[in-house]
């Protein structure tokens, strides 16, 4: 009779036939928190705004945790709207979890945001990828529970199109990159006087696609300019490459004074950790990619551009200005002489440590996810807005936000 020696959950057992495999998995399962699972659920519920009908679930995400599935479940859902934008009203979101089984004490905190924007918020407008845009902006839910918490609910009244969602399942001991890191601690990988952290990121971003909007207008003319945080993006035609492409994102958002009119400007930045074995490759779309790159820049043909009238006669000519713009910008040096995506990379590892690797050879964990969390408190939100300047005035920060890593 063959026998094989495993190990499951620190115990050693010696599984025979396979009879014997079957009444060993049972007795397994039998034993106080073997078997112990944990579902944990997000939601988003809303009336049609029609007004008649019962309140419909719009948005349902599920990551299932315990002792056996901690180590392969997936630790990220995203849900993406598809289809005609429906209108709904008084929307409600709900993180709750279910436990069987008395599981283990995992660690594990468990977000879920989700997104919703006015119906008539950048109406109209061109671009070659306007949903992209429309399902990242506006206002947001974010609900945060442990996993023995009650339920966390939010609430957000009036008329609202659904946008992405996405649920995460966040480890105590992910890498993490906060909003900011004090000079002197131990995450603290030095940048001149400060630290490396997400409000130096950020703000060095904001800038550097602002100077590139502006080449495109008269600088006095612009209004008002925000970088508004998107927690979760795949590059899909890298994937569809075979190489694997996530990571978080950004959209910059001017409003421009032009003769007679005003027009709204949307650009998307997207920062992708590429699979590279041991470790990642940053690129940032659309700042990494050339025109003859292949896959290309997805960004690029999401640049979103809306005017009042008369300038809504020539939104083609000004997006394609603003693109042109964007082609010609350069990203912002964290190390002297460094190439910004090979500086962020080294910035990352400095302040968060190396990434997890297992196996011979040692590789990073290939269902590795990266997301953008909210570090204010709360459970509904008006603006993912980072950053914002008005005209006259300098920037200041708003939604504070962290790097994590699920590796």
């Amino acid at each position: 009779m063959l026998k094989q020696l495993r190990r499951v959950q620190g115990e050693s057992y010696l599984i025979g036939q396979r009879c014997g495999t079957i009444y060993l998995v049972v007795a397994y399962c039998f034993a106080p928190g073997a078997c112990g699972k944990i579902v944990i659920t997000g939601r988003v519920r809303a009336l049609p705004d029609s007004g008649n009908g019962a309140t419909q679930e719009i948005v349902r995400l599920s990551v299932t945790r315990g002792n056996l599935e901690a180590a392969t479940a997936a630790r990220l859902q995203t849900f993406q709207p598809g289809g005609v934008d429906r209108v709904w009203r008084n929307l409600a979101a709900q993180l709750n979890s279910e436990i069987t089984n008395n599981p283990s004490h995992l660690g594990e905190t468990y977000h879920f945001i989700a997104m919703s924007h006015d119906p008539d918020i950048l109406s109209g407008g061109t671009s070659n990828d306007r949903s992209f845009v429309l399902n990242h902006f506006g206002n947001f839910f974010h609900l945060a529970i442990g996993q023995a918490d009650p339920p966390r609910e939010g609430a957000d009244t009036g008329r609202r199109n659904v946008g992405a969602a996405w649920l995460a399942a966040v480890d105590g001991n992910d890498r993490i990159i906060p909003w900011h890191i004090e000079p002197g601690s131990q995450s603290c990988f030095p940048l001149g006087n400060a630290c490396f952290d997400m409000e130096n990121l950020t703000h060095q971003l904001f800038n550097s696609i602002a100077n590139s909007v502006s080449n495109s207008f008269n600088p006095s003319s612009i209004i008002v300019e925000r970088l508004h945080f998107v927690p979760h993006v795949v590059h899909q035609g890298l994937e569809n490459s075979g190489t694997k492409a996530r990571g978080f994102g950004f959209l910059f958002f001017a409003e421009v004074e032009v003769p007679t009119a005003v027009v709204d400007v949307v650009v998307p930045i997207s920062v992708l950790f590429l699979n590279n074995v041991t470790d990642y490759n940053i690129v940032v779309d659309p700042l990494s990619f050339g025109p003859n790159d292949n896959p290309g820049s997805e960004n690029l043909d999401r640049v979103f551009v809306r005017g009042s009238f008369p300038a809504n006669l020539a939104e083609g000519a000004i997006r394609d200005s603003v693109v042109s713009g964007i082609r010609s910008a350069s990203l912002p040096e964290f190390i002297s002489g460094v190439p910004f995506e090979n500086a962020l990379l080294t910035a990352i590892n400095g302040a968060a440590g190396l990434p997890p690797r297992s196996g011979q050879p040692p590789t990073i964990n290939p269902r590795y996810e990266v997301i953008l969390l909210p570090e204010d408190a709360g459970s509904s939100f008006d603006s993912t807005a980072v950053w914002e300047k008005f005209r006259g005035f300098d920037e200041h920060s708003i939604r504070r936000v962290r790097l994590v890593f699920l590796e």
